[in-house]
């Protein structure tokens, strides 16, 4: 048998099959016997197909109704499959993304982006671990901003928030992206870097110092950025601690600001909330 198919491409056509057998003007042609036959699976009727009579023999229009009828229900539980399997991918690629903003919500400081304290205790104590396995040094930096409180209340609590975005941002540039780089809360930050030794500390200084400088400079703020800065070696082996490295980190960062105090006191040196004229 030759079958002849039509060159233009089919389209689908919905139409209400309880209204009509057939979609409306689908007959190009004037009046034509047509044959409806329904189609079942097992008791479940399914549909009906539409054919026009030829010279052939009636078995084929039925073997071909079985298997048609036959087809349906696997093509409609497949079908439905895939639409489960799409609403499940779609679900789970939701779900990862409501993990991921969950995950970086309970490790990172809203206000610098930086990590928070559980961020820089969970992930510093990785990178401790990895340390000592690879035997190296590090450096525990703490930090304060100078003068927080005397610039909230000299010019707001909005410009506080700045001051601490801006220390942020440039504690996030000088130091390298595998440091751990955390704000622990209010004007106190943390950095936990391996495979630097306080040799390094000093250009660190001055890099950071030099940051600070650009932006008293440059920016149109009232306020004068400051920090205070404390580090301490941790060595390649032993045992300790993060909260060890840290209060050492501090003890050493109070030194500091004594010091930046009793030499501000003689030189009158102005206090980071000074206004720039």
């Amino acid at each position: 048998m030759r079958i002849h198919l039509p060159k233009k491409k089919f389209e689908k056509i919905h139409f209400d099959p309880s209204i009509a057998l057939l979609p409306e003007n689908v007959l190009e042609q004037g009046e034509r016997m047509m044959v409806a036959i329904s189609l079942y699976h097992r008791s479940e009727q399914l549909g009906y197909m539409m054919f026009e009579p030829a010279d052939i023999s009636g078995n084929m229009y039925e073997t071909l109704c079985i298997q048609i009828s036959n087809t349906i229900p696997s093509s409609l539980i497949f079908s439905e499959k895939l639409r489960v399997e799409e609403r499940l991918r779609s679900a789970m690629k939701d779900l990862e993304v409501y993990n991921t903003q969950l995950n970086n919500n309970s490790f990172t400081d809203e206000l610098t982006g930086l990590y928070n304290r559980r961020g820089f205790l969970s992930f510093a104590q990785k990178s401790l671990e990895l340390a000592r396995r690879m035997k190296k040094k590090g450096l525990m930096v703490f930090c304060d901003l100078d003068g927080l409180k005397k610039i909230n209340g000299t010019f707001g609590h909005d410009s506080g928030d700045r001051a601490i975005a801006a220390m942020g941002k440039i504690l996030l540039k000088e130091f390298r992206s595998m440091d751990i780089v955390s704000r622990l809360g209010g004007d106190e930050f943390a950095i936990f870097a391996i495979d630097i030794t306080d040799v390094f500390l000093d250009t660190l200084r001055d890099r950071i110092n030099g940051c600070i400088e650009i932006f008293n400079e440059f920016r149109s703020e009232k306020f004068v950025l400051s920090i205070s800065i404390g580090a301490v070696v941790f060595p390649a082996s032993g045992d300790v601690n993060l909260e060890t490295l840290l209060c050492e980190a501090d003890h050493v960062l109070y030194e500091e600001k004594r010091m930046k105090k009793e030499k501000r006191e003689k030189t009158d040196l102005p206090s980071p909330c000074a206004e720039r004229g």
